[in-house]
């Protein structure tokens, strides 16, 4: 590592020991924030593997910063040596693989209960992870579980959010330490945390494990404000545009599903029918962004610019995470009336929270699943199905049921409805946090 990384490095580190709320993941580069605030040249392109694990992160970031509490906010990928890096791009390579291909897809079971432990990340990110945090004497909020269990192997107080409702196997390494805490986003999940742990033999103290519920943005629970099924139901009826957003994941999945949703769309974008306005989100890829303007440029659809609310049509793209995200919170959530996306623990409860409705697309594991199973008990939800998508948004904006409501009026009622523990995550896991600390 060169001098002048290694003087960032320890300005990081002292950060992290003066914070009140300390907080380690593994999702994502920054470098582009890292060389603004540090005047710093990285050598390397920026790599994501999650949206998730970034943006629940950012959640605490968020809700301490509300609560007028100091944080720092680190991901040791920034990081690794350079003798390490290749490490890192095997990584991204094996997980954007299996997310994109459906072959690989069917093996993902295998590779999250065996392969994962053995992912090259692992040792690349100890070192610069161990150093960081080496002074913190208070208790670190971990959002991936390779960060939780190095830190809880060294000792340190950690509280380890599960960042679905599921229990990966590499949760319960450290279940027996008694200085690894948990929050989950629900009883049932608890309740299989605690079920694992029986299982494998380890002694895990219920009380070492807290529902807080899903840890989203507080400024993405913020834009329900500006919603409402009346409004919503007013527009509907005097036949103004329905406002979608289609987004892929961190990885980059459901790319065949969101191609076809398109082509289903375009009666809709053209204006036969009732119409709609659109938001594409790409993520950070490059690909999404392309296969999304060449579908434009192919059927004469003007692309607006992003931040531009009455636009038909919109790209967002960012350069990195932390863009890419920034983008969402403020131009697509508060914007959106509802989103088609798979079942994630991020952009389904992002989404929901946001007082949007959901149509689904292909659930990416049984965490999805469940997740999926969630938000259609509650009737925020629906099932995409992207081969017949036109019929079914000309069904679903019919005002069929109850009061004569369409589906869609009637989700987003529901989305306002959803218990407060969906919307106040962040806080939750924050006040857990500054608690094990006293």
């Amino acid at each position: 590592m060169d001098e002048e990384l290694k003087t960032i490095l320890d300005k990081e580190r002292k950060l992290l020991e003066e914070a009140e709320v300390p907080i380690a993941t593994v999702s994502a580069t920054f470098f582009d924030q890292i060389e603004e605030q540090h005047a710093y040249q990285f050598k390397r392109e920026e790599i994501v593997f999650s949206r998730a694990h970034y943006s629940q992160a950012l959640s605490l970031l968020i809700a301490a910063g509300e609560a007028k509490k100091s944080f720092w906010f680190v991901d040791p990928t920034n990081f690794v040596a350079a003798e390490d890096w290749q490490k890192v791009l095997v990584t991204e390579k094996i997980a954007e693989a299996v997310a994109r291909h459906e072959t690989l897809k069917k093996l993902k079971d295998i590779i999250d209960t065996r392969a994962r432990d053995k992912l090259p990340i692992s040792d690349a990110i100890k070192d610069p992870l161990l150093y960081l945090f080496e002074n913190v004497k208070r208790p670190i909020a971990s959002f991936h579980y390779e960060t939780g269990n190095l830190l809880a192997e060294a000792g340190k107080t950690v509280l380890q959010a599960v960042t679905d409702p599921h229990v990966r196997p590499q949760y319960l390494k450290n279940a027996d330490k008694e200085t690894l805490h948990y929050a989950v986003f629900d009883d049932k999940t608890k309740i299989e945390l605690l079920e694992g742990a029986q299982r494998e033999g380890k002694k895990l103290n219920p009380d070492r494990v807290v529902v807080t519920g899903p840890p989203v943005d507080p400024r993405i629970v913020e834009a329900r404000k500006n919603k409402s099924p009346a409004s919503l139901g007013d527009r509907l009826a005097r036949n103004e545009p329905l406002k979608l957003a289609i987004t892929t994941g961190g990885l980059g999945t459901n790319k065949g599903e969101i191609e076809t949703i398109l082509v289903q769309l375009l009666p809709f974008i053209k204006g036969k029918g009732h119409p709609i306005k659109l938001i594409c989100y790409a993520g950070t890829h490059e690909d999404f962004a392309t296969m999304f303007g060449l579908f434009a440029q192919d059927n004469d659809i003007h692309v607006g610019n992003e931040v531009d609310p009455e636009a038909n049509y919109r790209i967002l793209r960012g350069s990195g995470i932390m863009d890419a995200n920034e983008k969402l919170v403020n131009w697509m959530f508060p914007w959106a009336d509802g989103v088609i996306t798979k079942p994630s623990g991020d952009m389904a409860y992002d989404s929901a929270a946001a007082g949007c409705f959901l149509l689904l697309m292909e659930p990416w594991g049984e965490w999805e699943e469940r997740i999926q199973e969630t938000f259609e008990q509650r009737g925020v939800a629906r099932r995409a199905t992207p081969e017949t998508f036109e019929s079914q948004l000309k069904a679903l904006v019919e005002p069929a049921i109850h009061e004569h409501e369409t589906w869609f009026t009637h989700a987003v009622e529901q989305a306002l409805k959803l218990d407060p523990i969906f919307l106040t995550g962040a806080k939750n896991i924050l006040d857990t946090l500054l608690s094990l600390g006293k």
